[in-house]
């Protein structure tokens, strides 16, 4: 409970979100997400142990966590989740994704799916975020009652300060030249796209290259769309 504390303190302090108020999840904003579960059945106890659940990054679903989710699983003797973010994965679409509403239904998640799905045992979880969904974690736990919700909070690849920065402000432009990619190609002709939109535009940017090897579905190119 002190590590969630601390974090909550320097959050409240830098990050770069006003303090999420929920009057109630099943406000209409609140969309169900999807998910997947891992748990051993032949495992020492994860009645016992408290639930893992794991939020991706922009553009990214629950699959990305899927070798990392079973790791983690057989390690801790857990259970598990991995979430689909709304306009992700298959997770249901909605024309809007502030970062409130997220935190809105991933709050969802944690009251009444992980109690469900545990018959009741946990009501608190550690939750971990990366990037985009490391936001939306620490949204989670600004927000009153969140606390008592979390175990432990983990962040990934996000700091909790205010992004003002030159890539920021670029961004929308980098979601412009990827909706221009030919989603009738194959996946290496795609692959090519991008890494020579990563090139031109990510590594000179931000710094790093970016991979974007596993392509574009129609589904991500609609979430372009709502983020634009």
């Amino acid at each position: 409970m002190k590590h969630v504390t601390l974090a909550l303190r320097f959050a409240k302090q830098h990050l770069g979100l006003p303090t999420a108020r929920f009057a109630s999840t099943s406000s209409s904003i609140v969309t169900k997400l999807a998910y997947d579960k891992y748990v051993d059945d032949f495992d020492y106890g994860p009645e016992l142990t408290v639930p893992l659940v794991m939020v991706h990054g922009l553009f990214g679903h629950k699959e990305n966590w899927r070798s990392l989710a079973k790791a983690l699983q057989q390690r801790l003797g857990n259970t598990v989740f991995t979430l689909d973010l709304r306009n992700h994965g298959d997770s249901p679409w909605t024309d809007s994704m502030k970062y409130e509403e997220m935190a809105a239904d991933v709050r969802h998640f944690l009251e009444e799916v992980v109690p469900a799905e545990t018959d009741g045992r946990h009501t608190r979880v550690h939750l971990l975020g990366h990037s985009m969904g490391g936001k939306t974690a620490m949204q989670v736990a600004l927000a009153k009652g969140g606390e008592q919700r979390l175990e432990s909070l983990i962040v990934e690849d996000i700091a909790p300060i205010p992004y003002e920065t030159e890539s920021h402000h670029n961004f929308p432009k980098y979601i412009e030249q990827m909706k221009k990619a030919d989603l009738t190609g194959s996946r290496g002709e795609i692959s090519i796209f991008l890494s020579q939109l990563s090139k031109c535009c990510w590594r000179k940017r931000v710094g790093y290259p970016v991979s974007f090897s596993d392509g574009l579905s129609e589904r991500s190119k609609t979430a372009f769309d709502v983020l634009n």
